[in-house]
């Protein structure tokens, strides 16, 4: 069927008239196109004016026409959403949605995941001209965020109407996007509204349909009504709900009595020839062939059988970007760029990989030549004249240098757009590319405009922690031309270097950075804006980091998206696509373009919109987002769905080769020893590249990070054992058998062995601790005492000196006199509190003391609410204060906290960032600080000490050494060996009889040994055997067997263990649990 839009406008309506046409530019395409059998008509045509009818204008699609209402609000009807040329499929879903429209139902437009969906529904509204209200629903939205919020003003709570309720009265549409996502029953509260035009709400007011309404008006005056609290529903009110069709796609599925409210129409992607169309208009520099390949494969990828076969969709909508990357440099990898858009090595098993090779050989878009890609940046510099967020930056490409500028055209987000969208926001072209056969070298010069940051640029930041390589060059450049288009997302393993290469990025084009950590347990709210109460009690909303970098123009970092729950990060799909959000109280940010155009039509100052909440995002703002590479086959870490998928451009940020990292280690610690460094990488290398999955557990202890800090540690203490190190990264002392194994192994393999020598000479090393002159000395390591100003807080511990506690204590030193942050492993009463208690009484440092535990949340660790006089007013956390005065902070237990919450201390170890719940920010360079509201600077003396217990049975808490180690030094804290402990228990017990000691320390160790050896499950420790000393030290009479039952009781009811502790004990001579059978005691 041919449709067709026809805009009908009269005198009066001559402003809207204008607008429409504005709208409809096809009519200036000329009627040879629109000639055509089959092809779309658009004609737009005047009245006279004269008939009072012809005043109000008309929209026809097709055979359907629409009556156009002038908007009491018209900022808030859509705008630039339209496009030149309107596909032929668009045309008739908006055809269909004016039928719905003149029948007064609602309507659920269901489709795979895009902004496609969503940029149909706003082109109806703006062609409509109807005013809209938008809600992304997420895991977190409840009730109120849809009928009325409870706000607090001058001490007095009152309602204020949400997005339906305002909706309904005003007559406005309102659009729920992501239906699937909300949780079950919070949706049914709308069935009535939708059914019936009727909603009780929580303030006494009744919403009423507009007929009954009239009717009773008939009967009734408006004040009566008034008095009864019953308002009018608009007869203008429609709903448009955009969701993914459950299953298929992963949500909730739609509640019956809802669905069976709205009428359905799928959405699918824009058929191949319109899709072919408007990438052809894109990229005039490719061959229509190389295109239709693309698409071919796309389509391919998003097929029946693609998705019998585990593949997720082929992000369609992203394809525009792909060409643009193209068009600008021609003789680019096709697979190349593909990748970016569908990184199939990373989130797909090997059946996965070949079938999408497969498709890549069918549609002739593989690429042998290697020499096709990003080589570098060969220069960044700022565009001549006064044009503000530009630069020129030059890519090399295999042999070939292509300039493109860094640029926002006319302040409109560049790239990002539907499917549909052809708007004139996308880059133009400044001159052509030419390129000679590939085989000979390619020449030319390019210009495409995308965005810059707010400050300087610098082509090489002066960060001296950054060393270029040239897969890092690569990986930037490769960057860079996404930057044109669209957000990025860096996937690499941990410890790869993802943070720094977005930092030098940012640096390079002028950005400040926004680093925002992500955790598990993120609402909504958390991502976009937080409620919190004035000083005079009233409730208010504090806009959170993510909107002010949007409104400042900042790089955005946000860190752990795979931690994030996808419900929660549905509420930034709007803000990724479109450049737009609409937060909780209203406001609501647009993109720069569409923001100009509002201000133009409606001729009002920026004053005016920003009184009417109305903001423009700024155009240099990005996201750049980190996460660690899926878990391929797992149900729970596959976080990379179809739905993730259309959001960004993808970098697989992959480790270093071996000669670049030792270009990186070499450059940056100048005088570590040659020889170390080459057998430790050879080790490393080793353990990345193996197949065997025992092995390449081992190597995410040896990232580059933590090769750095060897390294580091190697060049001030050149005579250290290098086996020791590595042992120490990996804490060998708990690592299963088998990895144990394996680890010594390679270790062997790669030249690296303990020294027999070097052993001996640290048994027999002096181990004792002395202060001099101000000066503490630790074995041979010496560091200044610290003059505190709260000398209260300095701890003060009973502590017996042993040589192996001694050595624990010089080596936290060494790490301490190098900057890092230490981490303390062991089980449990092994001493950790003793000894860190010990060590900063002997450094007379102050510390602050934090306890996690299962219920810790990220607010708990930063901020502790209390109320004083009615007010909510919030007391520093422990964190607070040591980073405030530059105490040590001591966290302990930090195994029992998840971990998700526990990964926010990453940013302040690594970057020396964080933000506050209340909104206050720490940052590392204090000159940020300088006239700067809730801005805390960090204090150099800060530093963290955590103390966790060993991973695995029977300990019960979360892997925090898996999830952070590698951002700590990390120490093994053993139970003391024989000698230590027996010197050590002397001192607990001065009058216990040698013999009993001895048997003690004896029969402990036994069990301790069987502990590891996975025999017995509890590691008896030195805490308990200290318990049965100071027992026996103030009551001598007891027997030793009555006292050491106050330990072994616990296992009473176990015979299996019973019995082995039984004759563990009696082979020492300890008669527990004595009969007259056990021979071996008689002995004695």
């Amino acid at each position: 069927m041919q449709s067709r839009v026809l805009c009908l406008g009269g005198g009066a309506g001559a402003p809207a008239a204008r607008r429409v046409r504005l709208l409809l530019r096809q009519v200036l395409a000329g009627g040879a196109a629109a000639a055509r059998p089959g092809r779309l008509e658009v004609r737009a045509l005047h009245g006279s004016g004269n008939h009072p009818a012809d005043t109000r204008d008309t929209v026809t699609i097709g055979d359907v026409s629409f009556k156009l209402k002038t908007p009491k609000n018209p900022e808030l009807v859509p705008q630039n959403y339209m496009t030149d040329s309107l596909a032929q499929s668009v045309v008739q879903h908006l055809r269909w949605i004016m039928q719905k429209d003149l029948l007064g139902q609602d309507v659920f437009l269901i489709g795979p995941p895009g902004p496609l969906r969503r940029s149909i529904a706003m082109q109806y509204l703006e062609l409509t001209k109807r005013e809209v209200e938008y809600i992304a629903l997420s895991r977190d939205t409840t009730e109120t965020d849809l009928k009325q919020r409870r706000e607090i003003r001058d001490g007095s709570a009152f309602y204020l109407d949400q997005c339906a309720v305002r909706a309904a009265t005003e007559g406005r549409i309102l659009v729920l996007e992501g239906l699937e996502k909300a949780e079950r029953n919070v949706l049914p509260v709308l069935n009535n509204l939708l059914e019936n035009r009727e909603m009780q709400l929580e303030d006494g007011r009744f919403l009423m349909s507009a007929e009954r309404y009239d009717k009773l008006l008939q009967d009734h005056t408006k004040s009566e009504l008034d008095a009864w609290r019953i308002v009018r529903v608009s007869e203008d009110f429609r709903v448009i709900a955009l969701g993914l069709p459950v299953p298929k796609y992963s949500g909730n599925p739609l509640d019956p009595p809802l669905r069976s409210r709205f009428q359905a129409r799928d959405i699918y992607h824009l058929p191949f020839k319109d899709h072919l169309q408007l990438l052809y208009s894109i990229g005039s520099n490719i061959s229509a062939e190389r295109i239709s390949q693309i698409l071919s494969f796309a389509t391919t990828l998003c097929s029946q059988e693609s998705s019998t076969l585990g593949l997720p969709d082929f992000p369609l909508d992203s394809l525009s970007a792909a060409v643009q990357i193209l068009d600008s440099f021609p003789m680019m990898s096709v697979q190349h760029v593909i990748d970016r858009l569908y990184p199939y090595n990373v989130f797909l098993g090997k059946e996965g990989r070949t079938a999408v090779k497969d498709a890549l050989k069918r549609f002739e878009l593989q690429d042998s030549n290697k020499q096709l890609r990003p080589r570098q940046i060969t220069k960044v510099e700022s565009v001549p004249g006064n044009k503000p967020f530009k630069a020129d930056v030059t890519v090399q490409i295999g042999e070939s240098e292509v300039t493109f500028q860094i640029v926002s055209k006319d302040g409109e987000l560049v790239g990002v757009r539907d499917s549909s969208n052809t708007d004139e926001g996308y880059p133009q072209r400044l001159c052509t590319v030419t390129v000679q056969k590939r085989e000979q070298q390619q020449t030319g010069i390019c210009q495409t405009k995308v965005p810059a940051g707010t400050g300087l640029l610098k082509q090489h930041s002066q960060s001296d922690k950054f060393i270029r390589t040239s897969s890092h060059d690569q990986l930037l450049a490769e960057m860079m031309q996404s930057h044109m288009v669209k957000d990025m997302c860096l996937i690499g393993g941990k410890g790869c270097g993802k943070t720094v290469i977005a930092k030098e990025f940012a640096d390079m084009l002028g950005y400040s950075i926004e680093p925002i950590m992500l955790y598990q347990d993120m609402t909504a709210r958390d991502l976009l804006q937080q409620r919190y109460t004035l000083p005079n009690g009233d409730t208010a909303w504090r806009p959170s980091p993510l909107v002010t970098a949007a409104l400042e123009g900042k790089l955005v970092i946000l860190d752990g998206i795979h931690r994030i729950n996808p419900g929660t990060l549905a509420v930034l799909q709007r803000l990724i696509h479109d450049r737009e959000l609409t937060l909780y109280d209203g406001t609501r940010l647009l993109r720069e373009d569409r923001y100009q155009t509002l201000k133009e039509e409606l001729k009002i100052p920026d004053e005016k919109l920003q009184e009417r909440s109305i903001f423009p995002i700024h155009p240099s703002f990005r996201i750049v987002v980190l996460a660690e590479p899926p878990v391929i086959g797992s149900s729970t870490q596959q976080w990379l769905g179809p739905e993730f998928l259309t959001l960004f451009l993808f970098h697989h940020v992959r480790s270093l080769s071996k000669n670049e990292e030792i270009q990186v280690i070499k450059e940056t610690i100048p005088n570590v020893p040659s020889v170390a460094v080459e057998q430790l990488l050879s080790l490393t290398h080793k353990l990345r590249e193996t197949n065997d999955t025992t092995a390449q557990s081992l190597a995410s202890s040896l990232s580059t990070r933590q090769l750095l800090r060897i390294c580091r540690r190697l060049s001030q203490h050149p005579d250290e054992s290098l086996y020791y190190a590595v042992n120490k990264a990996c804490l060998s002392r708990f690592l299963p058998n088998l990895a144990r194994l394996a680890l010594h192994k390679n270790l062997q393999d790669s030249g690296i062995e303990a020294n027999p020598d070097n052993m001996k000479k640290l048994e027999e090393k002096d181990y004792s601790c002395e202060i001099n002159n101000g000066i503490l000395k630790i074995g041979s390591v010496t560091m200044p005492i610290y003059n505190p100003s709260e000398k209260m807080k300095v701890p003060d511990v009973l502590f017996y000196e042993n040589a192996q506690h001694m050595m624990v204590m010089e080596d936290m030193l060494k790490d301490f006199l190098l900057g890092e942050h230490l981490l303390l492993v062991g089980n449990q009463g092994v001493g950790k509190n003793k000894i860190v208690d010990r060590f900063l009484h002997l450094l007379n440092r102050p510390r602050e003391y934090l306890q996690l535990h299962r219920d810790t949340t990220v607010q708990s660790l930063t901020l502790q609410p209390s109320v004083k006089d009615g007010l909510i007013t919030y007391e520093d956390s422990p964190l607070v204060k040591a980073v405030k005065f530059g105490h040590i902070l001591v966290v302990d237990e930090a195994d029992k906290a998840p971990t998700n919450v526990t990964c926010i201390l990453k940013t302040l170890v690594e970057s020396g960032e964080m933000v506050l719940s209340d909104g206050r920010r720490i940052v590392a360079n204090p000159a940020r600080v300088e006239g700067r509201e809730n801005v805390i600077a960090i204090h150099p003396d800060f530093r963290m000490i955590v103390l966790a217990n060993r991973p695995g049975f029977p300990f019960l808490g979360n892997d925090f050494f898996g999830t952070l180690g590698d951002i700590f030094s990390c120490h093994a804290v053993d139970n003391p060996k024989p000698q230590s402990e027996l010197a050590m228990l002397r001192q607990y017990g001065p009058d216990v009889p040698e013999p009993i000691l001895q048997k003690l320390v004896a029969a402990f160790g036994e069990l301790r040994s069987l502990a590891d050896q996975g025999i017995i499950n509890y590691p008896y420790s030195t805490r308990e055997v200290v318990n049965i000393v100071k027992h026996l030290q103030k009551f001598p009479t007891e027997g030793l067997a009555n006292v050491v039952r106050n330990v072994f009781d616990f296992d009473s009811y176990n015979n299996e263990m019973r019995e082995i502790l039984i004759n563990t004990l009696h082979k020492y001579g300890i008669p527990i649990g004595a009969k007259p059978t056990n021979v071996q005691l008689a002995k004695e």
